[in-house]
């Protein structure tokens, strides 16, 4: 990072992303995915600034960003990824399960780690899916 910004090259909004997903200071990446999404607003920028909230707990905000991310249909795995992943952690379960479907018809392997745990949220959504009908029948 330190070598493309001397070079004049913008890595806020990689960095913000890089930190929401290794476990930098949440204050500290939101408020980078913020001034990120300011300087570079985009839908890129929107699903940084979701990510980074949603690592924060902050789901309301993180909504939001995710929806704004999404606005013009783009098929980015990992945009749709991070949407079903703020969704599930929201309590939208519709919507988790078909972004994380999205992301995955998208390109299976978009993210060694990250679709791993797409896989697993479906699972775990298919399984609760399974008991509740299962207790409603």
């Amino acid at each position: 990072a330190q070598l493309q910004r001397a070079g004049g090259m913008a890595v806020d909004m990689e960095m913000a992303l890089f930190e929401a997903d290794h476990g930098g200071d949440p204050a500290t990446t939101v408020a980078q995915a913020r001034q990120a999404y300011r300087d570079r607003p985009s839908i890129h920028g929107a699903d940084t600034l979701a990510w980074a909230l949603y690592r924060a707990g902050l789901m309301d905000e993180a909504r939001f960003y995710s929806q704004e991310a999404l606005r013009l249909g783009t098929r980015d795995a990992l945009l749709h990824y991070h949407a079903g992943m703020i969704a599930l952690a929201a309590g939208d379960r519709a919507t988790a399960r078909q972004s994380l479907d999205t992301a995955l018809s998208i390109n299976p392997y978009f993210s060694l780690p990250h679709a791993t745990e797409a896989r697993a949220a479906l699972d775990q959504l298919g399984a609760a899916e399974r008991v509740a009908q299962e207790s409603g029948s």
